[in-house]
């Protein structure tokens, strides 16, 4: 299982701080129960909807922005929130569009009320980009990304 995210990001430092904190420790608090992907992702959601939205500053999470990456030996599943665009990279090479705007996995952001689904596929790219929703830009180029990635390889 691989994470990136953000949440209070439009706070000052000390919420963004603080918020960020409460969701790492909710997220790595204690290991998976299990090494099934589905399951794993399952399990990581349930965390996500179980936070004290009082901890997270003033947004009450309403901004948090999340992408999982989980694998097993049969597939790799991608589900996230608030979330514009991902793209793929290769270990060498530009970043292209993978999962596109508009696709149920790029919804608004905040802590979902029902477990976001997610995209499996039999092979990932070596990276996964995830462009929070508050990021995109129009005309937006997918080869100048280079942060905000997730590698799992």
């Amino acid at each position: 299982m691989a994470w990136a995210g953000r949440v209070a990001a439009t706070g000052d430092l000390t919420d963004s701080w603080l918020a960020a904190g409460v969701v790492h420790r909710q997220l790595v608090g204690s290991e998976l129960s299990s090494d099934d992907r589905r399951r794993a992702l399952a399990e990581m959601w349930e965390r996500i909807r179980s936070l004290d939205t009082d901890l997270l500053g003033p947004s009450r999470g309403d901004d948090l922005h999340l992408l999982f990456v989980a694998w097993d030996a049969e597939a790799v599943s991608v589900s996230g929130v608030g979330l514009a665009v991902v793209l793929a990279m290769d270990d060498e090479g530009p970043a292209r569009p993978w999962i596109p705007e508009g696709h149920p996995l790029c919804g608004p952001p905040g802590i979902p009320r029902r477990r976001p689904g997610a995209l499996t596929v039999d092979e990932a790219p070596a990276w996964v980009v995830g462009v929070a929703s508050s990021d995109a830009v129009p005309g937006l180029e997918a080869s100048s990304i280079r942060t905000r990635a997730v590698g799992f390889r």
